[in-house]
């Protein structure tokens, strides 16, 4: 279903003459969905950029101060609370934080868990230690990466001839 809809806008764009489609997804569910609709828009002749989640594990490595529970498995822990801290506050009830390390099954790497089976709280890490300024600087640094990553091939893209629509 993602990777039909994502393959029908690459579709539109390019029929209004865009050389280039920038996903920024911040969701590691949609990795597989998103590479089968880029792939074919690819073959299609259309440019593009995917960002995914381990661009914010990345940028919240850099403050975070809690321990990170796997290398990919996180949520609603210090970084996402931070960056939610610092983009919705309004939305944060941070004396509701919790810190939860849930013992790890033998086959995570193998199996889907849903994850109510994974987490009592839906916390994978600590939350307690989130705060507006870390969410200011992950968010900070997502943006100058991404930013500096589109500019870079859009200035491939005219030197090679297409102006990166």
């Amino acid at each position: 279903m993602l990777a039909g809809m994502i393959y029908e806008i690459g579709q539109a764009i390019m029929r209004h003459g865009f050389k280039l489609l920038v996903v920024i997804n911040s969701h590691v569910g949609n990795v597989d969905g998103l590479k089968e609709g880029l792939r074919r828009l690819l073959d299609d002749g259309l440019n593009v950029m995917v960002f995914n989640p381990s661009l914010i594990l990345e940028m919240g490595a850099k403050v975070a101060e809690s321990p990170f529970w796997h290398k990919t498995y996180y949520h609603a822990e210090e970084i996402e609370t931070s960056l939610l801290l610092y983009l919705a506050p309004h939305l944060v009830k941070m004396d509701k934080a919790v810190m939860e390390y849930p013992e790890k099954p033998f086959d995570l790497e193998y199996t889907f868990i849903p994850w109510d089976k994974l987490t009592r709280s839906g916390v994978i890490g600590d939350a307690t230690r989130a705060t507006p300024e870390k969410g200011k600087t992950i968010f900070e640094g997502i943006v100058e990466e991404i930013s500096s990553m589109i500019l870079k091939e859009v200035e491939k893209l005219q030197s090679s001839g297409e102006d990166g629509g």
